[in-house]
């Protein structure tokens, strides 16, 4: 078993190691006592109020719609309905369409200032998995590399398009913006449709025998494509808001680790994780919020580097992660991880495949 010393020791280690860390900044090892096993379980219970876009205060939401964030019936096939009817044209159209599916998002009641703008970025970044992918000739790749160092307010890498080199295609992600559809036939572009190759080109207005104005490009008569993966699927995850201890009162070897949580999925995650998604053109007005409520994120991290690592106790390490929860907007999800060993006492490492989430990093052998 792992005595206390070698516990504050490892911790002392993994604080160092995240120090300057890409992407991380925390990460502490914690059980409840270091002589005695773990049991970890999952307790789900909604214990904040919680409030929806767009709705007053006597508004009162069944428990069953209560997800932090996005609904999960809020799926991929939602969202690229929602790119092929143009709701992400303009503000006007995504404002009006954020009102229409207001009943599928909602936080604690204590960010309700923040709803709608949290909200328009959640799909926002939802969105920008998908788009319309262009093959592009070779002059309209050049003009296109000039044209985003131009216009980065409209054309935002990972945002509002993705450029790949090697297979010479352009994708506008999440459709088009009418600024962008005017700026793409302001600056020469045109499009057509390759019966042959099945697919969309992109050129230049002189390579073109017939000229498509991008003016004219509508979106509900072509196919919107999965951008960034092989697979889209948003499911449930359990979100902590508070840890728990309590002794086992059969076994005095074991004591119990209680996640209290409530949902969350996977879209609503992925749009907190990416910060890049606010210099999205249609978030300009809801910029100042949205800093606002990932400050108070970065407020709630401090508490978290309180006290030397290598001097706080077990149950003192839960306590300091419960301040941050208490205080975190964000969605605290669980991973399960497990390590499959080898007779020759080899550890067997899964590498994420290409076309997956974190392609190429190492992960254990099991999760889920």
């Amino acid at each position: 078993m792992m005595s206390h010393d070698h516990y504050t020791t490892l911790n002392g280690i993994l604080a160092k190691k995240v120090n300057k860390a890409k992407g991380v900044n925390f990460i502490r090892f914690m059980t409840v006592a270091p002589e005695k096993k773990c049991s970890v379980i999952c307790h789900y219970a909604i214990e904040e109020e919680y409030a929806q876009p767009f709705q007053d205060e006597h508004y009162t939401i069944g428990e069953g719609a209560l997800y932090y964030g996005l609904h999960p019936s809020f799926d991929a096939e939602k969202i690229i309905a929602a790119i092929k009817q143009g709701h992400f044209c303009n503000e006007e159209k995504l404002n009006a369409f954020l009102y229409e599916q207001r009943a599928l998002f909602s936080l604690h009641r204590t960010y309700k200032p923040y709803l709608e703008s949290v909200f328009a970025m959640t799909l926002l970044r939802m969105a920008s998995r998908f788009g319309f992918v262009f093959q592009a000739t070779e002059k309209a790749l050049i003009l296109f590399q000039q044209l985003k160092a131009e216009c980065s307010e409209l054309l935002v890498q990972g945002v509002t398009y993705k450029l790949d080199q090697d297979k010479r295609t352009v994708s506008f992600l999440g459709g088009f913006t009418d600024r962008l559809l005017q700026l793409l036939d302001r600056k020469g572009f045109s499009w057509i449709w390759d019966d042959e190759q099945k697919s969309l080109q992109l050129l230049l207005k002189h390579e073109a025998a017939v000229v498509h104005s991008f003016r004219d490009f509508n979106p509900s008569t072509h196919d919107v494509q999965l951008c960034y993966g092989s697979v889209y699927y948003s499911g449930v995850m359990p979100r902590v808001y508070r840890i728990s201890v309590r002794e086992s009162f059969s076994n005095q070897d074991v004591e119990t680790m209680v996640l209290h949580a409530e949902r969350t999925i996977y879209a609503t995650l992925d749009a907190f994780d990416h910060g890049t998604v606010c210099a999205h053109p249609l978030l300009h007005s809801h910029y100042h919020l949205l800093m606002d409520f990932f400050r108070i994120e970065d407020d709630a991290q401090k508490v978290l580097f309180d006290g030397d690592p290598s001097q706080i106790k077990p149950l003192e390490m839960v306590e300091l992660v419960n301040a941050y929860l208490r205080q975190s907007p964000n969605t605290h999800t669980v991973a399960v991880s497990g390590n499959i060993v080898d007779e020759g006492g080899g550890l067997l490492l899964a590498m994420r495949h290409a076309q997956s989430i974190d392609s190429g990093t190492y992960y254990c052998s099991v999760n889920g």
